[in-house]
């Protein structure tokens, strides 16, 4: 069975590519204190590494408080529907608050968009993430690599 090789204790195989910080703006003509929702956040960039962390925070929210929004895969398919040529992909995955969020997205497309979704009751929220950019193999391709090696050392 194919097992993963990663070294991912290692902080020198992690980079940080993006920090964003949102507030809510004010409603108009709504309670004191009223708020609308922060919008959908997307990295303004498309990522190819699989294995990513984020970590989110928000000031304001009470230290009771755990979920920090939902964090999505977007690819670019080829499909339109309505004018949108994005699919999000079925692995929409819960983001925690005061954590570092650890995700191994399955590779379908050589690279992909990230959306994250603050719940509507935040007030403020900032982010960082950091891809992972050490060590990617698995005992599978390691024995592989092996059986190649051996196999030149006989034929030479």
């Amino acid at each position: 069975m194919s097992r993963p090789i990663l070294q991912l204790q290692n902080g020198a195989n992690w980079t940080s590519i993006w920090s964003y910080s949102a507030q809510a703006a004010s409603a108009p003509d709504a309670r004191p204190g009223s708020t609308l929702p922060i919008p959908l956040i997307t990295v303004p960039f498309l990522l190819e590494n699989d294995i990513i962390a984020i970590s989110a925070i928000s000031p304001s929210a009470p230290s009771t408080w755990r979920f920090a929004g939902r964090i999505a895969k977007k690819i670019s398919t080829g499909i339109v529907t309505g004018g949108l040529p994005d699919t999000t992909v079925s692995d929409r995955k819960a983001l925690l608050l005061d954590r570092i969020n650890l995700y191994r997205f399955t590779r379908l497309t050589d690279t992909y968009a990230l959306e994250i979704e603050p719940p509507y009751y935040f007030k403020d929220i900032a982010l960082n993430l950091w891809i992972y950019t050490g060590v990617d193999s698995d005992t599978t391709s390691e024995q592989l690599n092996r059986i190649e090696f051996a196999v030149d050392e006989i034929v030479r």
